[in-house]
């Protein structure tokens, strides 16, 4: 019995594990991507938030103050960001930046600070994504 338990346990959490995330590839780009399960809309505050996942060095280093200028060679971040879906701006609130094989490099934990949005940039592709739903 006990070892049934423990074998139905360990299924639980690795099929947990494998659906943590639910990517969905935002059209107008060919390296951002957003997790739609993560997506919420805070109607008090006009603020949208989830997760991005930013496959491309220069869009990290874009998008996020955590990427110091030639400390990293990232080939992918996955940030958990706000939008101001009333302000037109950003931040990202935590993340991970991953080497070309897959090795942590950097994990933030600490917001960064709120930027504007540029209009036709990836950023502006999240905000509508972020805030399509509004």
């Amino acid at each position: 019995m006990k070892k049934a338990l423990l074998i139905l346990l360990l299924f639980a959490t690795c099929s947990t594990m494998a659906q943590a995330y639910q990517w969905y590839r935002i059209p107008e780009s060919e390296f951002v991507y957003i997790d739609k399960k993560s997506q919420k809309f805070n109607p008090s505050t006009g603020v949208a938030s989830g997760w991005v996942r930013f496959d491309h060095v220069e869009e990290l280093a874009a998008v996020s103050a955590y990427v110091v200028s030639g400390k990293y060679t990232a080939r992918q971040g996955i940030l958990s960001m706000e939008v101001n879906c009333s302000d037109g701006d950003y931040r990202s609130l935590k993340g991970s930046f991953y080497s070309p094989k897959g090795i942590l490099l950097y994990k933030a934990t600490e917001p960064s600070e709120w930027e504007p949005i540029v209009y036709d940039t990836n950023m502006y592709e999240v905000y509508r994504n972020f805030c399509s739903a509004i």
